[in-house]
């Protein structure tokens, strides 16, 4: 159907098929490439949709905050298929925000403010208009399904759910690429990722050209879905598949059929083409579709990461330098010249406290507005967030409002009776906020009340501000006539014992009545959700498969939460977890009912499945707009704790490490510890309420430790001289960045001299490489930016030439070859390598990029074979007939990698935080656990513990290092470390930064050696305390050392101006001279004098 002809050509240019300008027309118009030196944040990659000429229309100023912004993005359709173009597309009750008109092929782009549910209207004659109401993230992409308008009202079937399976689809995204990072050891194959890691030695600097096959265009951003298992439900017809990934939506659908997979590749890019660095979230939602009940679909929804492009800092056609890095500050990566890659965002989260100082303040609140850090609580007991991130705070008998400016302000006072001599109230109250309208709402249990703040802002009367919109006061008694007044006004109904509340995306008001879950309508009607006001005893629950609502009796629930994603409804019920959807199916998400067998369990796996985990006192739970629920749980003793179970039913420890005593009962144990580390090493004291803003950051009520506890994730640290600082420990170097990410300066962790200093062209091209010894490595480029030759500080001149596709070709120096290469095409990916003998080695690749076939030119052959299920199965098949297959499983917590060889498994576990067990085949078991390191913080885990474990043995044999830190005015003077063995010290080591020596204790802290390095950070003075001679060393200009001395006894050596040796005299008097033909750094025979 083409209702107004407008698919034909001749009517393109009539008024009726004209829709808003398309998006990519008005990009290569108005904007150059991104550049990815200068990353740009969403909005700043988006906001030419917004403007008069442009897509979105707006009446008037940009209403639209740049840091809150969303992309709705769609398609409208006629029921036959047909592209609808013309249609009016607004915004009902926000006309501010403008408009825009469907384009050709029936797509349409808005920008919007996130956080908040908006209604959108979409007009077009002759078709019944529609609105959809949704609920929008901050800083994304939200894709809609397909809008079908048509001339009649369509009936929406009807039918019974109860018996509908839904089976639970298998989301397994790519690894991401955080292995590769130099180690000769292990050949130029990284198997886990079956990616090529590829080094041309530069000879006379300590650089190294690098290459990795996964930074690569040709190396794909794969996500296998699973469809269906072995076998499918009876009755299933269709199985339907959506991806959205930056804008960008796939659809397919499948006829039902056992074990159906899919492959969905992503090319690295957003629905305007534009690239997209960094991480990016996919969104992805199988649909199952039944024959006894056709077009109404049950969808099970998943979210996962995939990897964008990465950032190439050195732009040496595809090669990088080995010591220079970038950083991505959006996505928190550092790129590593030698092919590592550190997630920073996605180490473990980190806490911190957003208020409140551990004392507490008086009930009358005389300072309690202000800034909100160190201010003091009472007894935080509810929280809530606010779509422009403020965060909303039940303090006692105070509600508080904490600005996103760090401002606090209070909006309500509580009187009641039982306020007045207390601060550990018998009874709870919640909060919530209506995401539609951005109105509190307070749900009281001792009052029998539901209440709405009036207003948020200004406040005159701080005990008036609020009205009820629920309850009488007086209690509902069990079979009461009027059913507690379910089908009329909230306002004159009964409640029982109102508890948990929360509103969806509608402004349905759900709250817990209760054994009750009630629902008051827009309108102000009452109504019951689930369960009755009888006697009747709770019903055991399903374990595993779906119920239909009437079928569920709660025993004693308490909090409840929406899903933003889907808007189903989470209710906690006796230390189980209830998901309702909006076609009222129940199911349990989290927990196990007391009469449900719990099935075994690989105890090496530090994650667990939900629906088999236990529970332990759970308190409150929060679900964020990506979909993963939170849950609060405290004994009020020795568990205090928040898990997270994500989108595919994995449960882990968000924060909260167990107390090793009792915090309610003994008075000297601290339950208090953390901030600013790892939010799974801290301690929290009973969390009674959780809440999680838009921008996915996680509040905790601590209520023991008086304090409101932020959890976020990890990201990069910016110091006071505005640069960010990211560490290795493992090569004791800082890394030193700038607002945009480009590396200027790489510093010795422990003693904090600069090694490396890094200078760039006017467009962000690297030109100039500086090392603590005043050597120089020099990249000489063309007009476009492109590289011509590097020169090395001892003058030699390293010619690069690029072929296509600006990828590197060829390393020539001194009329020597050093390395020739070609690639597959444009896709960047190595073909052939040849060395300087003319040795070359082939390389082969799958559709995905990855690499599957290697000849070296000994003949030997390695063949890689992967398979993905729930796990990514790498074989790899070499012609020596030494075969192993490698196994990686991804969880919330780390990888966890099997390696069979020969019939021989070991396996090993990497957390995120960068921790690592291993588990030998003979039993032995090695354990390195990590924490912050002292100097360079959350961002940079070090391995501080080593347990050993043997075959033989049940005890541990620990290896520990202890950290320690002096400071003088915010700066670091001494850093110290102790080595302990079975927790007895063995060694000691500090370094002075002031005076620049590094002293040496032996296991009774007694002095051994000193040792003083120069400005340069080189050691250059050997003192030891006993009466042996000292040794001193001196350097030549180039950072050689040219002279060792100890008592009498001395050497020395001298270069010539390319730093090679020239001579060296021993001790004896004898010397060495060295001499060297004029194009080869090959010394001829020395004479000994």
């Amino acid at each position: 159907m083409d209702p107004d002809c407008c698919l034909q050509p001749l009517c393109h240019v009539n008024p009726l098929c004209l829709g808003s300008p398309d998006p990519l027309e008005i990009i290569q118009e108005t904007q150059a490439p991104v550049s990815q030196q200068n990353l740009h944040s969403f909005y700043d990659r988006i906001k030419f949709l917004v403007g008069r000429d442009s897509t979105h229309i707006i009446p008037g100023e940009n209403p639209f905050d740049g840091g809150h912004a969303c992309v709705i993005r769609g398609q409208v359709m006629t029921s036959d298929g047909t592209p609808l173009v013309g249609v009016n597309i607004s915004f009902v009750n926000n006309p501010l925000f403008g408009y825009t008109i469907s384009r050709q092929d029936g797509s349409f782009d808005l920008v919007t403010n996130g956080g908040l549910s908006i209604i959108l209207r979409f007009e077009r004659a002759p078709f019944i208009t529609q609105e959809h109401t949704l609920w929008l993230p901050w800083d994304r992409f939200f894709v809609m399904e397909t809008i079908i308008m048509r001339h009649e009202e369509n009936e929406i079937p009807s039918c019974d759910l109860s018996n509908f399976a839904r089976p639970n689809p298998v989301v397994s995204p790519s690894p991401l690429t955080s292995f590769a990072s130099s180690c000769a050891e292990k050949g130029p194959i990284v198997p886990e990722i079956q990616a090529l890691q590829e080094e041309i030695a530069i000879s006379g600097c300590k650089m190294r050209l690098s290459y990795l096959s996964s930074r690569t265009p040709g190396y794909k951003s794969v996500l296998r879905i699973s469809l269906t298992h072995p076998t499918i439900p009876f009755n299933l017809m269709k199985v339907h598949l959506m991806v959205a990934v930056e804008g960008r939506l796939f659809r397919k659908w499948f006829a039902a059929a056992p074990d159906l997979s899919y492959y969905f590749i992503w090319d690295k890019t957003d629905v305007y083409n534009q690239k997209v660095f960094g991480l990016s979230e996919a969104f992805v939602s199988v649909g199952y579709e039944y024959e006894s009940c056709p077009d109404l679909i049950l969808w099970e929804k998943r979210t996962a990461v995939l990897q964008g492009y990465e950032i190439d800092a050195s732009k040496l056609g595809g090669w990088s330098l080995d010591k220079h890095h970038a950083l991505n500050i959006q996505s928190g990566i550092l790129h590593k010249g030698n092919g590592e890659n550190q997630f920073v965002s996605q180490q473990p989260p980190v806490i911190g406290s957003t208020m409140g100082n551990g004392r507490r303040r008086s009930i009358s609140c005389p300072s309690c507005n202000g800034l909100a850090d160190g201010n003091k609580l009472l007894a935080p007991l509810a929280l809530t967030c606010g779509s422009d991130g403020s965060l909303y705070v039940g303090d006692f008998n105070y509600i508080r409002r904490i600005f996103p400016s760090g401002n606090v302000t209070s909006i309500l006072e509580l009187r009641n009776k039982d306020f007045r001599h207390s601060h550990s109230p018998a009874h709870k109250y919640y909060l919530t906020t209506d995401p539609m309208s951005g109105a509190v709402f307070l749900s009281d249990t001792n009052s029998r009340r539901v209440f709405k703040i009036k207003s948020t802002v200004v406040v005159k009367d701080l005990v008036k501000n609020s009205e009820v919109v629920a309850g009488t006061g007086d209690q509902c008694l069990p079979f009461d006539d009027t059913r507690c007044g379910d089908g009329g006004k909230a306002t004159e109904a009964t409640l029982t014992n109102p508890r948990g509340i929360t509103v969806d995306k509608f402004g349905l008001i759900y709250f817990v009545d209760g054994t009750m879950i009630r629902r008051i309508d827009q309108n102000g009607i009452i109504s019951t959700l689930l369960g009755s006001n009888d006697l009747t005893s709770a019903r055991p629950l399903s374990c595993d498969s779906v119920m239909d609502i009437s079928q569920v009796r709660l025993e004693w629930p308490t909090d409840l939460a929406i899903n933003p994603m889907d808007n189903s409804l989470y209710v906690l019920d006796n230390n189980v977890v209830l998901q309702i959807s909006e076609n009222h199916q129940v199911r349990i998400v989290a927990g196990r009912p007391m009469h449900c067998q719990v099935p075994g369990i690989d105890h090496f796996l530090l994650s667990k499945v939900a629906i088999h985990a236990t529970l332990e006192s759970a308190t409150a739970l929060a679900v964020s707009h990506n979909g993963v629920l939170y849950i609060a749980e405290t004994d009020e003793k020795k568990i205090n704790r928040i898990r997270q179970v994500t989108t595919s039913g994995e449960i882990s420890l968000v924060a909260g490490a167990p107390s090793g005593c009792d915090c309610k009962n003994d008075a000297n144990c601290d339950c208090f510890s953390g901030d600013d580390g790892y939010a799974k090493d801290a301690k929290l004291n009973t969390p009674s309420s959780l809440a999680v803003c838009a921008d996915g950051e996680l509040y905790v009520a601590d209520l023991g430790n008086i304090r409101i506890r932020f959890i976020r994730k990890n990201k990069p640290f910016l110091n006071s001289q505005n640069m960010y600082e990211l560490s290795s420990p493992i090569d004791q170097e800082l890394y030193l960045f700038d607002t945009s990410g480009k590396h200027l300066y790489t510093q010795s962790l422990p003693t904090g001299d600069y090694l490396y200093n890094f200078t760039y062209t006017e467009d962000g091209d690297i030109t100039l490489i500086t090392d603590n010894n005043g050597n120089m490595v020099n990249v000489h480029r063309d007009s476009a930016g492109l590289p011509l030759w590097l020169v090395v500080p001892d003058g030699h001149a390293y010619w690069v030439t690029m072929g296509i596709n600006s990828a590197l070709k060829s390393v020539t120096t001194q009329g020597h070859e050093l390395a020739m290469m070609t690639y597959h095409g444009t896709s960047g990916l190595l073909a052939t390598k040849s060395n300087e003998n003319g040795w070359t080695t082939f390389y082969e690749y799958d559709n995905f990029g990855r690499l599957t076939n290697v000849t070296f030119p000994t003949g030997q052959v390695i063949s890689f074979r992967s398979d993905t299920d729930s796990s990514v199965h790498v074989q790899v098949e070499t012609s020596s007939k030494d075969d192993v297959t490698i196994t990686t499983n991804l969880s919330a917590s780390g990888a966890f990698y099997t390696l069979l060889q020969d019939q021989v498994r070991n396996s090993y576990h990497i957390g995120a935080d960068g921790s690592l067990r291993l588990l030998l085949a003979n039993g032995m078991e090695v354990a390195l656990q990590t924490e912050p390191h002292l100097l360079a913080g959350t961002v940079n885990p070090t391995v501080g513990k080593r347990n050993v474990t043997l075959p033989i043995d049940n005890g541990l044999n620990l290896v520990e290092w202890r950290q320690r830190k002096e400071q003088a005015r915010g700066q670091v003077t001494v850093f110290g470390r102790r080595l302990r063995v079975h927790n007895r010290n063995l060694l000691s080591l500090d370094f002075d930064r002031v005076t620049r020596t590094e002293k040496i204790y032996d296991d009774h802290r007694k002095f051994t050696l000193r040792i003083l390095y120069d400005q340069a950070g080189r050691p250059s003075l050997w003192s030891p305390s006993s009466r042996l001679n000292g040794v001193n060393v001196t350097y030549s200009p180039g950072g050689h050392v040219a002279g060792i001395q100890r008592g009498i006894m001395s050497e020395r050596m001298e270069y010539d101006p390319e730093g090679r040796i020239t001579s060296r005299i021993f001790a004896d008097g004898k010397a060495w001279r060295y001499t060297y033909l004029a194009k080869a750094g090959v010394c001829l025979p020395p004479p000994l004098i």
